[in-house]
């Protein structure tokens, strides 16, 4: 796993099922930076299951129950929302005719807000606030083809940018695929930021985009690398971005028509800063292919759900059936992700500290069976997570 910038969260070796040996050497090395002057959030990401079509419920709040929808070139558009606390709802949406060159911003996404439900801006008189810059960056659903482009040519709506906001400073981040507009041709994952509410989005400003480079996620640049497409976003408790998105890497041959995917998920700390921390996940086990797909839908209930409290994370997405990752059904997993900002792991209360009040919080936790004494995220209480919290609890309340 390639981490930029130096790792500051607790990693597991093997995301889907972490080991109690994997899960102690994580504490160790976030014990060490906490004991050099560096407390960072620790993170640790559970293993996937199959979730279920009964639980499949949507998260989005769906434009239709607006009084009316944003309409710019005298069409309505559709996207993805985000509410603020006054109620303002900021909407990113895809570039109509995207594949054609655009009708607004060369394929590449627009925003839109409204504070009332009904009045939009800008007005429809104008056109939408563009969100990337054309001169950096160009549509990955134009020529020439990406791996994007060819395994979702056909679902606009997979092409739409997803949207979060901090909770706290309330700005605004949307991310979209894209590529350079120059050289290589691959495509990647663009995050942009707009610090005044979606009031406007800073293409050209340093720390308002950021793409997600082969070079960021520690992979070989090339002409034709691979590719990094579909993302969701969140912001969790801290100020991470989290983004989970498909991603060819492990595609033996990117030139051959068969297209491999697997699913990522990657955390940001230092957005917008010369040295941005990136870490990343691989959430499935193998590749799966998706240039066979019957009607080549994949991306729906591809999403990030962030808790109340913004400590945790649920990332679900659609993949084939690992036991043929060929030519298996589509399935629908779920991944819980656990973040603590504070930096130690079983600090239940958030006193900073790992003391005999979390071991009498952790110990009624587990007694009812609760969810937040199931530490290796195996969406089980058992007696690996009593095993488990003996050994963390060693480590974390001898710092």
């Amino acid at each position: 796993m390639g981490v930029r910038g130096g790792a500051r969260a607790a990693i597991t070796r093997e995301v889907r099922v972490p080991t109690l040996l994997t899960a102690a050497i994580a504490v160790v090395a976030a014990s060490a930076l906490a004991a050099a002057g560096q407390p960072e959030a620790t993170v640790i990401v559970g293993k996937g299951r199959i979730l279920e079509p009964h639980e499949r419920t949507p998260t989005l709040e769906p434009l239709a129950a607006l009084a009316s929808a944003p309409v710019y070139g005298g069409e309505p558009v559709a996207g993805r929302s985000v509410r603020l606390r006054d109620g303002r709802i900021v909407v990113a949406f895809s570039d109509p005719d995207a594949h054609a060159g655009g009708r607004f911003n060369r394929g590449l996404p627009c925003a839109a807000l409204t504070d009332d439900g009904e009045d939009w801006r800008p007005e429809a008189a104008l056109w939408p606030s563009r969100i990337a810059d054309t001169s950096l960056l160009r549509s990955a659903w134009a020529a020439p083809m990406t791996t994007a482009a060819r395994a979702f040519s056909d679902l606009a709506a997979r092409r739409e940018p997803a949207i979060a906001a901090d909770p706290r400073t309330e700005d605004v981040f949307v991310a979209f695929t894209a590529a350079r507009a120059t050289a290589p041709e691959n495509a990647d994952v663009a995050i942009a930021r707009s610090t005044d509410r979606g009031e406007s989005f800073q293409p050209h400003v340093p720390d308002g985009l950021m793409l997600l480079t082969d070079s960021l996620l520690g992979l070989s640049p090339g002409t034709h690398g691979p590719d990094q497409f579909v993302p969701a976003i969140a912001i969790d408790a801290c100020g991470g971005v989290n983004l989970m998105f498909y991603d060819s890497r492990h595609d033996g041959n990117l030139g051959d028509g068969e297209e491999w995917v697997d699913v990522y998920y990657a955390r940001i700390t230092g957005f917008g800063t010369a040295n941005p921390i990136v870490q990343q996940w691989r959430l499935t086990p193998q590749s799966f292919r998706v240039d066979n797909l019957a009607s080549g839908f994949l991306g729906d209930y591809h999403n990030l759900t962030v808790s109340a409290d913004g400590n945790s994370l649920y990332a679900a997405y659609i993949a084939r059936d690992m036991a043929d990752p060929e030519n298996g059904a589509r399935t629908c997993y779920l991944h819980r992700i656990n973040i603590n900002c504070i930096g130690f792991l079983l600090d239940f209360n958030g006193d900073g500290t790992v003391d005999e009040e979390d071991t009498t919080h952790f110990l009624a936790a587990f007694d009812a069976k609760a969810s937040e004494a199931d530490l290796n995220l195996d969406w089980a209480v058992d007696a690996q997570d009593l095993t488990l919290f003996l050994a963390w609890y060693a480590d974390e309340s001898a710092e």
